[in-house]
C-alpha cells in the first residue's frame, strides 16, 4: 500500500521507524472504511452500471464503481443542448427517411448486444457517390452519444483504431471516408473491429501483455464497399470480411427521400448537421438510464427483446437463405431492435414500427445488392468458373476432332452441344480448372459446381472424369455442360 503511494507521488520518509507508523495507520484505517469503491479497467457495462467514454457512469451496479482506467484526450464537452432539441432538431426528421432513421437506430444497438447478441458485433458502410448525405448520417448518428464533429475515419492505422475501439466498449463508433483506409490493411482493420480484440503483444519483459478487447456496432460510409478497397491491393474480400461490414447502397438521389418541409433535400443535410452540433450525447445517455432503471427485471426485457428480434428475422430472411445472410439478417435486425425499445422509452419521437422498417429497407438494399441468398463462397465459385469459360472458351479450348488444331497455353476441350441447347460442352483439364477457380480451393469449387448441377462428376465419388478425347487419347478433365450451364442461369433469373 505505502509503495502504491510512492508511486503516486507521496513523499515517504526514509527512517524505517515512520514507515512502519505510516503502515500502521494506513492498515487501522482501511478497518475503518464503511464504503467500498471498486476500480475497473474497462469501459461499457459493469453490473448494471455503465461507464461512458469520458469516464462518466450511468446507473448504480452491486457496489459503487469507477473507471480507473486511461483515458483519451477528449477535445469537447461530452453533451450540449437537451434532449428535447435533438428530438425535435434532427431525430423527428428521420421519419419517411429509411437510411436516415436506420443510422440513427444503430446508435443505440451497442449497448444491447450483451443481452440480445453477444457475438453479434460488427458494422454497416453506407456506400455511394459523394455529397449523397453519407457523412451527414454518420454525424446525426453520431450525435446521441457525443460531439459528432470532426467524425473518426478510416484513416487512421490499425493500431490508432485499437484505442478508438476499446474506447467505444458496448457502444457505437462511426468511421468516414473508407476510401482513405489504406487497402493493405483493409480487410485485416474489418475483422479486428467486428471481431472485438487487438492484436496481441509482447511487454517490456517479454511476456504478453494485456489485450485491448471491445464489443460495439460502427456505422462506417464511403464511395466504395469493403470489397471495392481491398482489390486495390489485389486482394479479394472474403465471406467473413463481407458478414462483418455488409454494404448498405445509396440511391442515386441520395440518402434522403422526404424534406420535411424544408427547401431541398439538401437543405435537410445542412438543418441536420447545424443541429446535431447543437444539441448532442443526451439520447444515449437516456437509452442506457432506462435501461439501467430496468436492470433487476433485465430477463424480462431480455425475453421481450428476443421475442422482436425473431419476429423480424421471420418477416426479412428469405426461406432457405445460406447461415451467412442469416448473421447479416441478425445484425440488422438488433438495429431494429434497438430502434424500437428507444421508441418505447421516449427517447426516439418516432412511431412504432419505424425502426423496424428503416432496417428492413436497408437489409434488403444490401440482399439485392448481393444477388444471391446462398453462401458467398458458392456464389463467387460458380461465377468464376463461368466467367473463365466465357473469356477463354474460343481461345484456349481446341474443338473435339480438329486434330490440326494448336492451341496456345490450351485449357481443354470444347463439343458442340447435343439436344435442344445451343452452346458447347467444356472438357477442362485441371491445370486449367485450377486457374478457373481464381484462387478458390479447386476440389471445393469442384464440389459446390456438382452441387449445382454445373459439373458433370466421374465415378466413385470423383468429381473429375476420364474421358477419351480425340487427339489427345484418355484423358482426366472436368466436364461442365451446356445445357447444365443454362438451367443454372435460368433459375438465377426466376431468383
Amino acid at each position: 500500500m505505502a509503495r502504491t503511494m510512492g508511486q503516486g507521488g507521496l513523499m515517504l520518509p526514509p527512517d524505517a521507524a515512520k514507515r512502519k507508523d505510516l503502515l500502521r495507520y494506513l492498515c487501522g484505517a482501511a478497518r475503518m472504511v464503511k464504503a467500498r469503491v471498486r476500480l475497473v479497467d474497462a469501459l461499457g457495462w459493469q453490473d448494471g452500471a455503465f461507464i461512458l467514454p469520458g469516464g462518466e457512469t450511468i446507473g448504480q451496479a452491486g457496489e459503487p464503481v469507477r473507471y480507473a482506467g486511461e483515458l483519451p484526450g477528449l477535445h469537447a464537452r461530452a453533451v450540449r443542448g437537451t434532449l428535447q432539441g435533438w428530438q425535435e432538431g434532427v431525430a423527428r426528421f428521420a421519419l419517411r427517411n429509411p437510411r436516415l432513421a436506420f443510422a440513427i437506430a444503430c446508435a443505440f444497438a451497442g449497448p444491447l448486444l450483451e443481452m440480445v447478441r453477444p457475438d453479434g458485433g460488427g458494422g454497416f458502410n453506407l456506400m455511394g457517390f459523394s455529397s449523397k448525405g453519407k457523412s451527414t448520417c454518420l454525424e446525426v448518428a453520431a450525435s446521441a452519444w457525443g460531439r459528432p464533429d470532426p467524425l473518426p475515419t478510416w484513416r487512421a492505422s490499425g493500431n490508432g483504431l485499437e484505442g478508438i475501439a476499446a474506447n467505444r466498449n458496448d457502444g457505437f463508433l462511426v468511421l468516414d471516408e473508407l476510401s482513405q483506409v489504406d487497402p493493405k490493411e483493409a480487410g485485416a482493420v474489418a475483422y479486428m473491429l467486428a471481431n472485438g480484440s487487438a492484436k496481441a503483444r509482447a511487454n517490456r519483459e517479454g511476456g504478453a501483455r494485456a489485450m485491448r478487447q471491445w464489443r460495439l456496432i460502427f456505422l462506417s460510409s464511403g464511395e466504395q464497399g469493403l470489397e471495392d478497397k481491398m482489390q486495390e491491393d489485389g486482394k479479394r474480400a472474403r465471406a467473413g470480411q463481407e458478414v462483418r461490414v455488409p454494404d448498405i447502397p445509396c440511391p442515386s438521389e441520395g440518402m434522403f427521400e422526404d424534406a420535411h418541409g424544408l427547401p431541398s433535400l439538401g437543405a435537410l443535410a445542412e438543418h441536420l448537421k447545424a443541429q446535431a452540433r447543437h444539441h448532442y450525447g443526451h439520447a444515449a445517455r437516456a437509452f442506457l438510464q432506462g435501461i439501467c432503471e430496468e436492470w433487476e427485471r433485465r430477463e424480462v426485457m431480455q425475453s421481450k427483446l428476443l421475442e422482436m428480434e425473431r419476429a423480424w428475422l421471420a418477416s426479412a430472411v428469405p426461406a432457405g437463405s445460406d447461415a451467412q445472410v442469416r448473421r447479416v439478417a441478425g445484425r440488422f435486425a438488433l438495429v431494429a431492435v434497438a430502434g424500437e425499445l428507444a421508441q418505447r422509452m421516449g427517447v426516439l419521437p418516432w412511431p412504432e414500427g419505424e425502426a423496424s422498417g428503416a432496417a428492413l429497407v436497408c437489409f434488403r438494399a444490401w440482399l439485392d445488392r448481393r444477388g444471391f441468398t446462398g453462401a458467398s463462397e458458392v456464389h463467387r465459385g460458380i461465377e468464376a468458373v463461368l466467367s473463365f469459360l466465357e473469356r477463354n472458351g474460343q481461345a484456349r479450348f481446341d474443338e473435339w476432332g480438329d486434330k490440326d488444331a494448336r492451341i496456345i497455353n490450351r485449357a481443354g476441350t470444347r463439343r458442340r452441344a447435343e439436344g435442344p441447347v445451343d452452346g458447347w460442352d467444356f472438357f477442362i483439364i485441371p491445370s486449367a480448372w485450377k486457374e478457373a477457380c481464381q484462387g478458390f480451393s479447386a476440389s471445393n469449387v469442384a464440389k459446390v459446381c456438382a452441387d449445382a448441377g454445373i459439373l458433370e462428376p466421374g465415378t466413385e465419388g470423383k468429381l473429375s472424369r476420364s474421358v477419351t478425347i480425340q487427339g489427345h487419347g484418355k484423358v482426366r478433365c472436368y466436364v461442365v455442360r451446356a445445357a447444365a450451364v443454362a438451367i443454372h442461369h435460368q433459375g438465377e433469373d426466376a431468383a
